[in-house]
């Protein structure tokens, strides 16, 4: 019994201590966990791969700090080009999406067909007019810097 009192006093004085910030883990295995992850420093950013609908195409998705939805595009260049030499990034601004779509992956509601995450990370505004973004995304396997334009084009 003595042995299970004292193993919660230390658990209890851990997790205190990790509260306060005491606690530090070993420095090699923080380095192997950030090497796994996307950068996580700044807005995040999302490229959704949506099919099963007459059009199949990707949704690029930018966290806007303080904003309850996401900046979005519809792209019809696929994220494999973007960022290869000679290919023109072909995007067009449409209405602003749920926070949820960051992270969700399946059937979309209505019968508007099925969206698959192919890429996520963090982004960079670098550049901003009433015309376009200029934005720098970042994850495992991208770094890419884009032109999106700001507004989106009302519908016929």
């Amino acid at each position: 019994m003595k042995g299970l009192i004292l193993g919660w006093y230390h658990r209890a004085k851990d997790w205190q201590g990790m509260m306060k910030n005491e606690i530090k883990p070993d420095a090699r295995e923080t380095e192997a966990r950030q090497a796994l992850r996307p950068p996580t420093e700044g807005p995040r950013f999302a490229f959704l791969h949506h099919v099963e609908v007459p059009e199949p195409h990707w949704d690029l998705l930018l966290e806007i700090p303080d904003q309850e939805k996401l900046a979005t595009w519809r792209v019809h260049t696929t994220p494999e080009d973007i960022g290869r030499s000679g290919v023109k990034l072909s995007c067009t601004r449409i209405g602003d999406h749920r926070r949820m779509y960051l992270d969700y992956e399946g059937p979309i509601s209505g019968g508007r067909g099925m969206v698959r995450r192919v890429a996520a990370g963090t982004w960079t505004l670098l550049h901003q007019n009433a015309c376009a973004w200029q934005v720098q995304l970042q994850s495992k396997g991208l770094n890419v810097v884009l032109v999106l334009p700001a507004q989106e084009i009302p519908a016929k």
